[in-house]
């Protein structure tokens, strides 16, 4: 398993194609690399967070859950879900936030390195070197969390294990098509 996911890790960091990724065991003197849906697996197993494959328009225009999950067509541009074959035209894979971050805190050295946060030392907005220093987190630590209007008794951030998450939504389109 070892050099399996070492030498998975080794193609994503250097950007090696599929066939880079196959032909480099031959210089290595090892034995063939595994396929990378094998090696996926594995990871997968291992580390108990499991993609999630969802189908979405072939323009990118939505994705087939929720209300639209028995859709044969994409309610804004009326491109068919499916091709010929029956298979959708355009899919894509989600790895659930819950189970990543349940795997985060599950090991011992993660967990440890997400709390560097609640080990920084208040530098009171003198010096911007993280998240931690900006306004609108020194902000939130002093007011009460409020869920469906009903007002909790802690603070935001106010435990060790709190994270702090972040949403950039900045057009990104997995699939680069202009829409």
């Amino acid at each position: 398993d070892i050099h399996m996911l070492h030498t998975f890790a080794m193609r994503h960091e250097l950007g090696l194609t599929e066939r880079q990724y196959t032909k480099m065991s031959r210089f290595q003197h090892t034995a063939p690399n595994p396929p990378t849906k094998r090696t996926c697996r594995r990871l997968a197993c291992l580390s108990d967070v499991n993609a999630v494959k969802y189908d979405c328009c072939i323009n990118s225009c939505c994705c087939f859950t929720g209300s639209y999950a028995g859709s044969q067509t994409c309610p804004i541009c009326d491109e068919p879900r499916f091709g010929p074959q029956g298979h959708a035209r355009q899919s894509f894979s989600y790895l659930p936030f819950t189970a990543w971050l349940l795997a985060l805190f599950a090991h011992r050295q993660q967990s440890q390195d997400m709390r560097y946060r609640a080990e920084q030392p208040d530098r009171g907005g003198s010096e911007f070197n993280d998240y931690t220093d900006g306004s609108h987190y020194r902000r939130l630590r002093t007011q009460h969390v409020f869920i469906e209007g009903h007002g909790k008794s802690y603070l935001f951030f106010s435990k060790d294990t709190d994270v702090a998450l972040a949403l950039s939504a900045d057009g990104f389109n997995p699939f680069k098509k202009k829409r």
